[in-house]
């Protein structure tokens, strides 16, 4: 396998960061801000039903959350460092989530006064104190997913509750004066597997489903990021082009017909496209035959069927014209 600066950068975006890099001395890290801006743009564009919430802990220099709040996202802040900065620029606290879900009273109560109203909890004891300092507030809660044994950097089982906890916990928050407002989950950083989001997915829509039969009517759910940047797999920068592999996607009963499988689909087209690569491949058992039909609707042909891992695996790809 040969991997080139090409592989992950345009050659003028490279030539453009080699440029200042010659200027300066090491250790010391570039990033090009006319990649955040066109990233950005593509996940604005790859979900344009849902509002960005950027973590400030991330990256908080000026130039990158000047670029977000431009551009109208929203920002998901864990410390008041992270809020104060915010605020500096002019960001208001209506489009702030305080999103760490382990916090002080008065921390909270500095977050209230700053006019932030959305607030995420796990645990009761963090939620009476919300609502003590920061009464009549939005509330989401983070709950537990699986994907620790797909993704890089697992999230999943760090913060979190379990779903009937949580549940618990937005009946609590009705009842203390808060305004029960949604769920969160984290996948995982770098997950690889896009069945994780389906599958936490259709977890949180029987959560809405039973909890509106408490009165409680949810309006959000945070879907926490994780996806993956390019990993170049067997082939990339070979003479052949690189393939960006998708996993299987498989959609909850539960969240069937919303679109979010498609979503995904299109998404990773057009990551893989903004990478020049040229293949997208996929496999996923023969057993699945509705899928398999999907994926022939979409422009995906049959390559191969093969035994791995003790199951009967179809591989397919899809090729990407210039």
């Amino acid at each position: 396998m040969s991997v080139t600066v090409e592989d992950y950068y345009e050659h003028a975006t490279f030539q453009r960061m080699k440029a200042f890099a010659d200027t300066k001395e090491t250790p010391f890290l570039v990033i090009d801000t006319a990649t955040v801006k066109r990233q950005l743009e593509e996940l604005i564009t790859g979900f344009s039903n849902a509002k960005i919430y950027y973590a400030v802990k991330a990256n908080p220099a000026a130039e990158i959350l000047e670029i977000l709040r431009d551009r109208g996202c929203n920002f998901d802040i864990a410390s008041i460092y992270e809020l104060d900065r915010v605020l500096s620029l002019g960001i208001t606290g209506d489009r702030i989530s305080y999103g760490n879900t382990i916090k002080k009273s008065k921390d909270i109560r500095y977050f209230y006064d700053k006019g932030v109203r959305l607030y995420a909890t796990d645990s009761e004891a963090d939620l009476r104190n919300i609502a003590k300092a920061a009464p009549g507030s939005k509330i989401y809660v983070r709950i537990l997913t699986e994907g620790t044994q797909t993704a890089d950097w697992p999230l999943s089982r760090k913060f979190g509750c379990q779903t009937d906890i949580a549940m618990d916990l937005l009946i609590t928050a009705r009842d203390l004066g808060l305004e029960p407002y949604g769920i969160s989950f984290h996948v995982g950083s770098q997950q690889t597997d896009l069945r994780q989001w389906d599958r936490a997915v259709g977890t949180v829509a029987r959560m809405f489903t039973l909890l509106a039969e408490t009165d409680i009517n949810l309006r959000m759910v945070n879907i926490g990021g994780g996806f993956p940047a390019q990993d170049p797999g067997p082939g990339a920068g070979d003479d052949d082009g690189a393939s960006l592999l998708i996993e299987n996607v498989a959609v909850s009963p539960a969240a069937q017909g919303t679109g979010l499988g498609r979503e995904l689909m299109d998404f990773a087209e057009r990551q893989a496209r903004a990478r020049g690569l040229r293949r997208l491949a996929l496999y996923t058992n023969e057993v699945m035959v509705e899928n398999l039909a999907i994926y022939a609707r979409l422009g995906y042909r049959e390559t191969a069927r093969r035994t791995e891992d003790g199951y009967r695996r179809v591989f397919m790809e899809k090729l990407l014209p210039d």
